[in-house]
């Protein structure tokens, strides 16, 4: 049964629902296709300095309130603007209900693009979400009883979509430090991973490294090194 504090809300905390409703194209040119998703500018500022940038200064989405990003996934766009209004990532039922590994890495490779979709808007508090998302999937059982891991093509797209430093990378190179197994690793897994988990796992020999499932994730998030508070004290 429902309680009257899950009901009940304060009404400065509501949500902002007078501010003007921007578009957001993704997966297309404008006309023809792809599709396009509407959201308060409130909402949509909220958090990302790109679009706060957009739509106060003197650039074309100021004048239209169209944001066009017809190279973006249309489903990564879609995942942001339900994240703005909710702060939950969504992902498919399916996931769970199949326990198809082929599943899970389709979502994981969906976060990942956010991901990568977070830095170019400049958005902290999406990006922290996402690790946390990542993480809590990594940990939910699907109907076999069985946790799907990051692995394989989902660590070549992390590599390929974020730069040296990520917190998305180190958080790919402790599961596979902590958690790891030899069929996990294959030649086309190289390069910068490599380098980074045999630093990694130096660091677990040393008690440097830490496991990502008993860690605090806001290890892997962002603020902390930008000296802002988590995304989850402003809820």
């Amino acid at each position: 049964m429902t309680s009257t504090q899950q009901v009940l809300g304060w009404d400065a905390e509501g949500p902002n629902l007078k501010s003007k409703v921007i578009a957001i194209h993704a997966g297309g040119p404008l006309v023809g296709t792809g599709e396009t998703f509407f959201i308060h500018e409130s909402y949509l500022t909220k958090s990302s300095e790109y679009f706060r940038a957009a739509l106060r200064g003197p650039w074309q989405e100021q004048q239209s309130r169209v944001i066009n990003f017809a190279d973006e996934d249309a489903a990564v766009v879609k995942l942001y603007v339900q994240w703005a209004y909710t702060c939950k990532i969504y992902i498919r039922d399916e996931c769970f209900e199949q326990g198809d590994p082929c599943t899970y890495r389709g979502d994981y490779e969906r976060l990942v693009k956010a991901y990568a979709f977070g830095d170019k808007i400049q958005d902290v508090a999406f990006r922290d979400t996402l690790i946390d998302a990542i993480i809590a999937l990594s940990k939910t059982p699907d109907a076999k009883d069985f946790c799907w891991l990051p692995i394989k093509d989902v660590v070549t797209t992390v590599y390929e979509s974020t730069l040296p430093g990520s917190q998305l990378r180190q958080l790919m190179v402790d599961f596979h430090a902590w958690m790891g197994a030899e069929d996990w690793v294959n030649e086309d897994i190289y390069g910068e991973f490599s380098a980074d988990l045999i630093r990694a796992l130096w660091g677990r020999l040393k008690v440097k490294s830490t496991n990502p499932l008993v860690t605090p994730a806001c290890k892997y998030h962002d603020h902390a090194q930008l000296g802002e508070p988590c995304y989850k004290d402003g809820r």
